[in-house]
């Protein structure tokens, strides 16, 4: 399979022995070509899914720079809400992965419940101060998925569209949203024609 992957003579934007970044779309197929776009049929679930993952497959070099200015838009915006936004939920990541791993400091805050109720006090008004940041942050994570989301759900397949979900389904090329849409069991039930 490798062999064949490597002798694909479709260019490819990141080329390494395991994950290719398929080429960015022409901006025609991509947007422009309004007769590709459709409403989806009201209740055909199987068939939304089907076009919303063809087309993350076959635009996802384009999604992705879609993401990132999308994100870039935003932080130029609200710099300093995305910022500390940011700053605060990786504090808490971090925080909580930490108290998760650390089985001493667990044993000790639950001895001294006085300090953990003062911390969780002071994590409360410190989120309730930082609300607005975070709700900012997250919107910058969000809006672009969402974007995204509807643009699939709204762009018609083609014949190249289908057969590149046909090679990676087949395994003959392997690219990021194909390792994505695997993970969460996206690729079984597909039906590409």
């Amino acid at each position: 399979m490798v062999d064949r992957v490597l002798s694909s003579p479709e260019p490819f934007v990141v080329d390494n022995d395991y994950v290719k970044l398929p080429k960015i779309r022409d901006l025609n197929d991509f947007i422009y070509d309004q007769t590709r776009y459709s409403f989806p049929n009201h209740g055909d679930g199987q068939r939304l899914n089907n076009r919303i993952v063809n087309n993350l497959l076959y635009y996802q070099t384009n999604y992705i720079i879609s993401y990132l200015c999308l994100f870039l838009i935003i932080f130029y915006l609200q710099t300093k809400a995305v910022l500390l936004g940011a700053i605060f939920m990786a504090g808490i990541i971090y925080g909580v992965s930490e108290l998760k791993q650390n089985h001493t400091v667990r044993a000790q805050l639950r001895d001294q419940k006085q300090i953990l109720y003062a911390g969780g006090v002071i994590t409360w008004l410190t989120f309730m101060q930082f609300f607005g940041y975070i709700a900012i942050f997250v919107f910058g994570l969000i809006l672009p998925i969402l974007a995204i989301l509807v643009h699939a759900a709204l762009r018609k397949r083609n014949i190249r569209n289908k057969l590149n979900t046909a090679k990676v389904m087949s395994g003959l090329k392997v690219t990021p949203f194909g390792i994505i849409l695997d993970f969460l069991g996206q690729l079984y039930n597909l039906h590409i024609f």
